[in-house]
């Protein structure tokens, strides 16, 4: 579906309107944001509230020094989960101020509702889009993280990069490190195709910027008018409008799932082919194998170590279980090979 300018103008003031009464209502005694503070933002539904948990934990129990402000965009987490989240913080000598942001209550959720999902994700994944929005404008740079990662990093050592005049920064793609592998339409937008492709699941957002020149409604009008061509959601519109247009960070802060067997199949160096495999920052299981979701081959290293953070937070003990539907077609399966054999 096409927008034309009429609709574009009508976004920007359906986005001025709805973030100055979600200001008003959510953010009544609005500060200067702390520079010195890391702001970090995230996004969930039910569905991801173990791995939220997981995530905010392995945040809290490797930073070294200070607080963090934690602003959770909730996609409708129970108050149950919501409650062992915050238990599982309150375990760490760690200060955080966590905040929890519902869209739905001031119509941002009808912005990107009808935007394409399938596959492991959900509407939530736009949620991102949303940010500069629905913090108070005094907040003008945050970290986003994914929620299905965790940290073995001290984040104030990512907090302390500075923005500059880029948009963003963000760890260029493993599997996609070119955007002529991740974006469909980089022809027509006369994109070279050696220009970088980010993976937008760790990012620096200069939110003083994004809102300056209106980014996330270019974002959602790509969206639109590309649904049926994107091949990685919100990550293709980011890398289509902001092509060439942001900063890199070291690939240690975005370790993600990869076949590679060498550096030589890589796009790094031996030397941080190396680093990063070995001594990742960060870990992302960015794919649709996820450690959460049960499965019969055995846990990699990374999974376990999922596995070691969880057992520290509310959820200790708890483990996958299979499904009714997965061991039905399990049986049908087993039976069909056995009758092959016959």
């Amino acid at each position: 579906m096409s927008v034309s300018h009429s609709s574009e103008y009508r976004y920007k003031r359906f986005f001025d309107l709805v973030s100055m009464e979600f200001k008003l209502v959510r953010h009544e005694e609005l500060i200067m944001q702390n520079t010195k503070t890391p702001t970090v933002v995230c996004a969930a539904d039910n569905n991801y509230a173990i791995p939220l948990g997981v995530m905010l934990y392995s945040l809290a129990e490797n930073l070294k020094d200070g607080k963090v402000f934690i602003y959770v965009i909730d996609g409708g987490i129970t108050n149950a989960n919501k409650k062992k989240v915050i238990r599982s913080l309150q375990k760490l000598e760690v200060e955080v101020v966590l905040n929890w942001l519902r869209p739905q209550e001031a119509g941002f959720f009808t912005i990107v509702e009808k935007l394409p999902t399938w596959g492991h994700v959900t509407i939530a994944a736009y949620y991102r889009l949303l940010i500069p929005y629905l913090l108070p404008p005094s907040i003008e740079k945050v970290i986003y993280l994914d929620c299905d990662l965790i940290l073995k990093e001290d984040l104030n050592n990512l907090w302390k990069i500075d923005i500059d005049n880029q948009y963003l920064f963000a760890v260029q793609d493993m599997g996609c490190p070119l955007v002529s592998n991740g974006l469909k339409t980089y022809q027509e937008l006369q994109i070279s195709p050696d220009t970088p492709y980010f993976n937008s699941g760790v990012m620096i957002l200069n939110l003083k910027k994004w809102r300056e020149d209106d980014i996330s409604f270019k974002v959602i009008n790509y969206l639109e008018k590309n649904g049926s061509r994107l091949r990685y959601w919100d990550q293709d519109g980011l890398n289509a409008i902001l092509a060439g247009r942001w900063g890199k960070l070291d690939p240690r802060w975005n370790q993600l799932p990869n076949n590679f067997s060498s550096w030589q199949e890589s796009h790094f160096s031996e030397e941080v082919y190396h680093q990063v495999m070995e001594a990742p920052y960060l870990i992302h299981f960015a794919s649709d194998s996820k450690p959460w979701r049960f499965k019969f081959s055995p846990l990699r290293d990374t999974e376990k170590q999922f596995f070691e953070y969880l057992d520290r937070t509310d959820w200790s003990g708890w483990r996958p279980k299979e499904g009714w539907r997965r061991r039905l077609k399990r049986y049908f399966n087993k039976a069909l090979a056995y009758f092959k054999t016959k």
